[in-house]
């Protein structure tokens, strides 16, 4: 018995039965890298004689529920060769937490040997209880790992005879935080609005020279939100206007579920990053003297595509029917489409151009004889059409030359560079839903969206001015074709600094300065600038070169999301076709970027003997806007002759 008690893990080889009587869970010291399970099991023999038997397993994690320890297998291996399974049946997926404990529950797999479970890093599978059959059930706190903010629950399996199963599932831990959200309701037949979040953050012209005052700012419009609306108990969050991130807004009609008598509307809004949560309720009543008017929810198409309005949804003060009269209150420079039907429930309205159709509609109680009463009891209700692209994927280049021309392809339109001389910044921006210029002030559609930068005058001055009320709905393009010293640079040098905190916001630079203010062979530098409005840092782009070509040509695509049903377009570079190893033998290989090919060769000692290699890799180095291959290198890695006269490189 004192040699079991000495080396128990080599003397027993049985599993213990757990069951027939008392467990103990002891760990090591914090700071010790594996956990010991101590199991100890007493038994009543006939004699009345008590035997107890020590039972000692190290393994890198504590068990629980029952579970017993199999052929030790570090965690890491385990992962690798595990298959995805459903274990977790509690938290959901990216829940939202806002009480502590948690109550974590998992339903282990049949034939596990072996469980673990983590949060933030942190082993807590000791803290997981048996609660029926293969249920497990742990309630976590603060001292657990539990943190505010993102947290990263994981789950790993280990079955007899069987692959692991693994699970990773993610929840935010957040904390009430009242003044995170402001919210004014202005009630009627179509109640608006307007919520402001974090304190309602946004630029101004004067902090485009104060950096860190811009920094601080765009860090907050930035961050990352979840924002979710209800009316009367129905979601309705694809209403909410959120082109502008801490100045949200909505106008609710009956198409959303508003209706006579007492309305409720809940809003929340949760900062996942900073673990944080504002839930807002409001109770509102719409009086019966008026009818509610229901256009429908604001829809998206294409040009050419007819799309079905829908007013069924309207209703009168005396709940009788409805008389409906429609009519486009605006609609794109040169668009001749017409409503058909356009005194029925459900008109047809055929977009003929890319843009937005705002259509409105006016509801009265149907009678035989219209009165003054019946005008003044009237309803109305706009919805917004947005007509994007025919196409989901259009050419772009942000600086190009045609029929000798410098401008912009954006799919089949070229804006060419309509500055006096040519030679200034062109200037231009884009509805990312319809493609179509936007006046960069106002944000309505104009053809004084293709503008370009004055240096001489006050032509940075105006751009952050624009840059200060725009939001994610704009595309901003800015190119520069770079002709001779005659002309002036795109920048003056006393402004680069103010120019390259505008580029800031669209997530550009900051550009080396010498790239506006330095010469070549007489000429200034080409280039091109691509980016959204208060985007995140990197996510817009950038190329310059001193040669007369092609600068950031590439594709417009939608994001992966929808914005009111409505894509929003944004620049992806071309990707040219590459082939790191389209040749090779032995000694030898051959890479291939579009039609350039770049040969390698091992060293054959023919120079030098000692460096005869038998392997080795290939390094190319390409300029990264013309994909034109720069320099090359072969880096041998094994030596024959010096392995043979024992180096052992």
């Amino acid at each position: 018995m004192e040699e079991q008690r000495r080396e128990p893990c080599r003397q027993i080889r049985r599993r213990p039965r757990v069951s027939q009587g008392r467990a103990y869970v002891c760990r090591q010291p914090r700071g010790e890298h594996l956990d010991a399970l101590r199991l100890a099991t007493e038994r009543q023999d006939s004699n009345a004689h008590r035997t107890t038997i020590l039972v000692a397993a190290v393994t890198t994690a504590v068990l629980a529920g029952g579970v017993v320890p199999a052929a030790a297998e570090s965690e890491q291996a385990a992962a690798a060769k595990a298959v995805v399974g459903r274990m977790l049946e509690a938290p959901r997926a990216k829940a939202l937490v806002t009480r502590l404990p948690l109550r974590v529950a998992v339903r282990v797999p049949a034939r596990t040997s072996r469980l673990r479970v983590r949060v933030g890093g942190r082993n807590v599978t000791a803290r997981f209880r048996r609660r029926g059959g293969s249920l497990r059930v742990a309630r976590l706190s603060r001292p657990d790992g539990l943190r505010y903010g993102r947290n990263h629950l994981v789950v790993l399996a280990q079955r007899r005879g069987r692959r692991p199963v693994l699970e990773a599932r993610s929840f935010v831990l957040a904390r009430r935080d009242p003044g995170l959200v402001r919210l004014r309701l202005r009630r009627g037949p179509v109640t608006s609005l307007r919520v402001r979040v974090a304190g309602g953050v946004r630029l101004a012209p004067e902090h485009f020279d104060r950096p860190k005052e811009l920094a601080r700012r765009l860090s907050v419009i930035r961050r990352e939100r979840t924002v979710r609306l209800w009316l009367n108990g129905r979601r309705i969050t694809r209403a909410l206007d959120k082109s502008q991130q801490t100045r949200l807004s909505a106008s609710l009609s009956a198409s959303h579920g508003l209706r006579y008598g007492v309305n409720r509307l809940r809003i929340q809004v949760v900062e996942p990053d900073r673990g944080r949560y504002a839930m807002l309720t409001r109770r509102f009543v719409i009086r019966r003297n008026r009818n509610l008017a229901a256009a429908g929810w604001d829809a998206a198409t294409r040009a050419g595509a007819g799309v079905r309005l829908d007013g069924r949804r309207s209703r009168t003060i005396g709940g009788g029917g409805a008389h409906y009269r429609w009519r486009i209150v605006s609609k794109p420079r040169g668009s001749r489409t017409k409503l058909r039907r356009r005194s029925s429930g459900r008109p047809l309205l055929t977009p003929d151009r890319p843009g937005r159709y705002v259509v409105s509609l006016m509801v009265r109680a149907r009678t035989r004889r219209a009165t003054a009463s019946q005008a003044s009891r009237a309803g109305t209700d706009r919805v917004v059409l947005t007509a994007g692209p025919s196409s989901l994927l259009l050419p772009f280049k942000g600086q190009g030359i045609e029929n000798g021309h410098f401008g912009i392809r954006v799919g089949d339109a070229f804006y060419h560079n309509n500055s006096p001389t040519g030679a200034y910044m062109q200037w231009l921006t884009l509805d990312r839903k319809t493609l179509t210029p936007i006046d960069p002030v106002t944000r309505r559609p104009s053809e004084g969206g293709n503008t370009w930068i004055d240096p001489s005058a006050d032509g940075v001055e105006k751009l952050t001015n624009a840059l200060a009320k725009q939001d994610v709905d704009q595309l901003v393009i800015l190119a520069f074709p770079g002709f001779g010293a005659n002309f002036p640079a795109a920048v003056p040098a006393d402004q680069v600094a103010k120019f390259n905190a505008a580029l800031k916001t669209i997530g550009v630079g900051p550009i080396d300065p010498t790239v506006f203010t330095q010469q070549s062979g007489g000429e200034w530098q080409e280039f091109a600038i691509v980016g959204v409005p208060n985007s995140g840092d990197g996510s817009g782009q950038y190329a310059a070169t001193f040669k007369n070509e092609d600068l950031l040509t590439g594709w417009l695509m939608p994001d992966a999301l929808k914005a009111a049903d409505a894509f929003r377009f944004r620049f992806q570079p071309e990707r040219p076709v590459f082939d790191t190893s389209s040749s090779h033998t032995d000694t030898t290989n051959t890479m291939t970027v579009r039609d350039q090919h770049v040969d390698a060769v091992l060293p054959d000692g023919t120079a030098d003997p000692l460096l005869r290699s038998s392997a080795g890799f290939q390094v190319v180095k390409l300029d990264p806007i013309h994909f034109t291959p720069v320099d090359s290198a072969v880096f041998a890695t094994n030596y024959i002759n010096q392995e043979q006269n024992g180096y052992g490189y």
